[in-house]
This record gives C-alpha cells, sequence and structure tokens, in this order.
C-alpha cells in the first residue's frame, strides 16, 4: 500500500481556485498519489509527477472491479474539477476533527 504524507498548513480549506493551485504546487508531495472519494462508485485520484506535473483521474462505477478503467482529467480542466470538488477535498485531507 502506497502512503502520500501531504504538507498541511494550519485552517487551510481550498475555497477558491486559487487556493487549489496552492494545494498543487505547494501541500502536495511530488511522487505522491492522493484519493478524494466523492461516494461509493467514484473517485478521483491526483498524481504528482516527480517532475511536478500533476495529473488527475477519475474512476466511476464500480471501484473494486480491477478492469474499470479511469479517465483522465485534461490538464486544462484540472483546477476547474479540483474546485467543483472542493468540498471532498476539505473533507478528505483538511478536517479539523482530530
Amino acid at each position: 500500500m502506497h502512503i502520500s504524507v501531504i504538507r498541511n498548513r494550519a485552517g487551510f480549506k481550498v475555497k477558491s481556485k486559487a487556493d487549489c493551485k496552492t494545494l498543487i504546487t505547494e501541500l502536495l508531495m511530488k511522487g505522491g498519489k492522493y484519493y478524494i472519494p466523492v461516494n461509493p462508485r467514484c473517485e478521483y485520484r491526483i498524481e504528482v509527477e516527480n517532475d511536478g506535473r500533476v495529473k488527475l483521474y477519475v474512476r466511476t462505477g464500480d471501484l473494486t472491479d480491477p478492469f474499470n478503467p479511469e479517465l483522465q482529467v485534461p490538464d486544462s480542466r484540472i483546477i476547474d474539477t479540483l474546485y467543483q470538488r472542493r468540498r471532498h477535498i476539505n473533507k478528505t485531507f483538511f478536517n479539523d476533527e482530530y
């Protein structure tokens, strides 16, 4: 199992598209994979390459099926897609209940 660490800043939440950019450039570690569960039939995966490039994949349907394909989000839509899923990102990574 691969565990990726996120640099957490106190009080940080994704509230704007600029915060999405900050999340990608400053908080996610290079070489990491980050999973964002949306519901039991949909999840997003953020991959940060070692050279700093970011890829976003979405997987829908039966998540236990290994033959279920992942669809890559185009580079021009990554920030918009993360902004649309900001509630799930905040719930997954920046939950203050700990």
